[in-house]
């Protein structure tokens, strides 16, 4: 397992320690994510683990669009969202409407078996911002669930619990990314926060445009 692969499977391990200690009736409470509840951030989380096993497996992420359209990719370049992602996305709104956890076991398992395989990281394939390998697109892409896990815990009153050291190097490869490709766009990123936190996690959730001082009404 690469060093990318652990990255992005420790920081989905502490996600899933929040999910896991989420009752039932909690799963309609408001999240740090403007117009989210606690439900819909497990729903985005889940999304992009199946949409990483398809790239693992060769299935990109986004294609050339069709000539009737589709949902435009960030990488702006004439590419759209690949249907079967669109559609599992559909599919995970439905389906975690019942039994949260146990579908995002179900999830996280596959997940993490597809990215165990030998060569995962190694395989060539399109991300929803062009041309990579998943090793590359997984150097960037764990700084997602770390905020998520923020964005979960305090929608459903609990402590985040994140290595201060994954946030440092999650805030690195997430700057960079966005130098390169914009992440402020809607459903990526809000603008940057003015500093406020020295904190690892605290300057992690600014730079996402999160408001660390935000809390939840239980």
């Amino acid at each position: 397992m690469s060093e990318s692969i652990r990255r992005y499977a420790q920081a989905v391990y502490g996600l899933d320690a929040v999910v896991q200690r989420t009752p039932d009736d909690l799963w309609q409470s408001p999240s740090p994510c403007e117009g989210w509840a606690a439900i819909d951030v497990v729903i985005h989380n889940a999304w992009a683990f199946k949409m990483f096993v398809g790239m693992v497996h060769g299935r990109p992420a986004s294609v050339p669009q069709p000539s009737d359209g589709g949902v435009p990719a960030p990488s702006d370049d004439g590419y759209v969202l690949a249907p079967e992602v669109i559609a599992a996305y559909e599919a995970l709104t439905s389906e975690y409407s019942s039994d949260p956890i146990g579908k995002w076991n179900r999830d996280r398992d596959e997940l993490i078996a597809a990215l165990d395989e030998p060569g995962a990281g190694r395989v060539q394939t399109r991300s929803p911002w062009g041309e990579t390998n998943v090793d590359s697109w997984l150097a960037f892409a764990f700084w997602d669930p770390l905020v998520h896990t923020w964005d979960l815990a305090e929608s459903v009153d609990q402590p985040t619990i994140v290595d201060a050291g994954l946030c440092e190097l999650a805030l690195v490869a997430a700057r960079a990314f966005d130098a390169k490709h914009d992440l402020r766009r809607p459903g990526v990123a809000d603008a940057e926060r003015p500093a406020s936190r020295s904190d690892a996690l605290g300057r992690l959730l600014e730079f996402a445009g999160r408001d660390p001082g935000w809390r939840a009404s239980l």
